[in-house]
């Protein structure tokens, strides 16, 4: 447990790479370079025989200047801010125990963004570059980027895609106006929207 979040506390530490082992409980920001929050594995409570640690907790946000990671079974109740690429693990596990959700509760800014299947985001999601969702991703908000890849089953709360656009099927986009490339070879829509 980090009692109050990852800060820098002198000059250059905000240059630091910073890795959050799997089931870690932050109390505040975290602030680096590359910022990684590694995948959630079965761990049980050393106190309690029989139950299982809950995953990954952060309890502000994430802030970096390169790339964040965000693996299986971390809640960030804050925003995600990346001078790079922003990948989130896919919230869908393989082995029992193991947490199955990734989410977080804030914009996601980034120059990339990868958002894997079941990863819910209560805030809108703004990438500099492409936006690339897994299915069943849920974010609450606007997507926002210049190029949009969706998945099936998605439900976004807007979208605005200027260059290019490819929509799987079954999904939900809950805003009066979205906003897509005029030019209609950039637009691939594969289903039901």
């Amino acid at each position: 447990e980090f009692g109050e979040g990852i800060l820098p506390r002198k000059g250059h530490d905000e240059k630091r790479e910073v890795t959050v082992a799997s089931c870690c409980l932050v109390n505040g920001h975290i602030f680096g370079s590359e910022i990684q929050l590694l995948d959630c594995d079965k761990h049980t409570l050393s106190t309690k025989a029989g139950e299982w640690l809950p995953g990954t907790q952060i309890r502000g946000g994430l802030n970096s200047f390169g790339d964040v990671y965000i693996g299986s079974g971390a809640v960030v109740e804050g925003g995600v801010l990346a001078g790079g690429d922003v990948v989130a693990a896919s919230a869908v596990t393989v082995e029992a125990h193991v947490p199955s959700r990734v989410i977080i509760q804030g914009a996601v800014c980034g120059e990339n963004i990868t958002l894997g299947d079941g990863v819910v985001v209560l805030g809108p999601v703004i990438a500099q570059g492409r936006l690339t969702l897994g299915n069943g991703v849920t974010i609450r908000d606007y997507a926002i980027a210049p190029r949009v890849e969706i998945g099936d089953g998605c439900l976004l709360g807007g979208l605005v895609a200027t260059n290019e656009i490819s929509i799987g099927d079954r999904n939900t986009i809950a805003a009066s106006r979205i906003v897509l490339p005029a030019d209609a070879s950039a637009r691939n829509v594969r289903g039901s929207v």
